[in-house]
């Protein structure tokens, strides 16, 4: 299972900054910052339901984990983002053929994994329809690119509450740039 040290997210929703500082000690998400707060906005997340939680990308982190070692998707884990508590689980689909686009660097076989997202906690007090407690879908598809290294998405589709699917494809892969130095 994947064990983050931290999470930090930053960005703005409806021109209003967002900023998640999280950091995880002993498996325990210790939120050290969280713009905007909304605390009077959400129901409170149980600290049973945080307890041994991860992030998004450690999720998609598991994943890959998973694909590299047994060729398979299947994996379920609890996410916690500072607001909302979640569990996510993935199961494999089949080898697929993802034709070319001019959006996405991978044309090819890929593995799809189908997910499902189901948010347990951290509903907003305003979220009393059953169409915002229903879980959310998306597909993963992996293939690896460089022999020896793991499986990486290569095109997400996801459902969102905010603004209904999305589509996400990789469109540059480029080697890491080291910063090892060699003393002799």
């Amino acid at each position: 299972q994947p064990r983050p040290e931290q999470f930090h997210a930053v960005g703005e929703w409806r021109g209003e900054p967002n900023d998640t500082l999280i950091d995880y000690l002993h498996g325990q998400p210790v939120i050290q910052r969280l713009i905007p707060s909304e605390v009077d906005k959400r129901e409170p997340v149980p600290l049973a339901l945080q307890q041994n939680s991860v992030d998004s990308p450690s999720a998609v982190a598991l994943m890959i984990r998973r694909v590299q070692e047994t060729g398979r998707c299947e994996a379920s884990v609890h996410t916690f983002d500072g607001r909302r508590a979640s569990e996510i689980s993935a199961h494999t689909v089949d080898q697929e053929v993802l034709e070319p686009s001019n959006l996405s660097m991978f044309t090819g076989q890929a593995l799809r994994c189908d997910f499902i997202g189901q948010m347990q906690a951290g509903f907003l007090h305003v979220d009393d329809t059953p169409a915002d407690r229903k879980p959310l879908h998306g597909s993963a598809w992996l293939a690896t690119l460089v022999p020896g290294a793991p499986p990486l998405p290569v095109r997400l589709d996801f459902q969102t509450r905010w603004f209904g699917p999305a589509r996400m494809y990789l469109t540059r892969l480029q080697p890491a740039v080291s910063t090892e130095v060699a003393v002799h």
